[in-house]
């Protein structure tokens, strides 16, 4: 059975509560009223619990009424799905976790190397790129793949929208994805959307970059217990979700070294305003 890498996460972090509680899979199992080996599939993400059996097995580990409703919503959210879920066909499972992840997150750190990220993207910039995809088989596809990377924007609508922090790397910007027409109106979408309360856009420089060693694209994600903290970086089209927490701890602190190198809010849009203007 193919585990997503998502649920893999819900499930260790279900095991590492156990473990802190110094609780024994067959404890846990006895707490339940059920055999061992469901616990194991608990664990291993090959199963999602009911919000009931979430709140008793944490009951077992003595965790407290309201943290145990926290992790039980937790385990609803991943359960229940989204808009996203019928993608499924459409696009790869690792980008339907990161979009559950987008849309569940109290906060979003970003560094985009190479492109302007898809929460920010123009239609025209997102049909641009589409047209240059050599994995797009049809034009209905591409329609389908457009209406997705659409829909994903909504995320700014909601009331709990999360704070967003993105750092662009100067070649990001530099990048012209179709004609000039598109990249001004980029440009303009960029300046709107950094006047939004939860909307952070920096630059780092090509000057300032050469004393920072580059990453490549990747995000990280607050999320509700117990998922807390989650790191995903980009190889090729997809998503890999890191899994240990040294790995998560050190691409935490990869972002804050490019956030200091970078510039400030208004110096960022300021650069931004003058690549706009070059292109009369």
């Amino acid at each position: 059975m193919t585990v997503s890498p998502l649920n893999r996460l819900w499930g260790s972090a279900l095991k590492g509560l156990r473990l802190v509680a110094r609780k024994s899979i067959d404890e846990a199992a006895s707490g339940l009223g059920q055999d061992r080996s469901m616990v194991s599939r608990f664990e291993n993400g090959q199963r999602i619990p009911s919000p009931e059996l979430v709140e008793r097995l944490l009951g077992c580990y003595g965790i407290p009424q309201s943290v145990q409703s926290q992790i039980a919503a937790t385990a609803h959210a991943l359960q229940v799905g989204g808009w996203w879920s019928p993608h499924v066909g459409d696009v790869n499972r690792d980008l339907l976790d990161y979009v559950w992840c987008e849309w569940h997150a109290t906060e979003l750190q970003v560094f985009e190397p190479l492109l302007v990220p898809g929460l920010l993207q123009t239609s025209g910039y997102m049909e641009a790129l589409i047209g240059v995809d050599s994995h797009a088989k049809s034009s209905a596809q591409a329609r389908r793949w457009l209406s997705f990377r659409k829909k994903r924007q909504d995320l700014f609508e909601v009331e709990t929208s999360p704070q967003i922090q993105i750092v662009l790397y100067e070649a990001a910007l530099r990048c012209q994805v179709g004609d000039e027409a598109v990249m001004r109106q980029q440009f303009d979408h960029l300046l709107r959307m950094a006047q939004s309360p939860n909307v952070d856009i920096r630059v780092l420089t090509f000057e300032a970059a050469a004393k920072t060693a580059l990453q490549g694209e990747f995000t990280i994600f607050t999320l509700p217990q117990p998922l807390e903290i989650i790191a995903v970086t980009q190889t090729g089209s997809m998503n890999v979700f890191l899994e240990s927490r040294a790995a998560i701890d050190d691409q935490a602190a990869d972002f804050a070294r490019i956030l200091r190198g970078s510039l400030s809010g208004a110096e960022s849009l300021e650069l931004v305003g003058a690549m706009r203007k070059n292109l009369r």
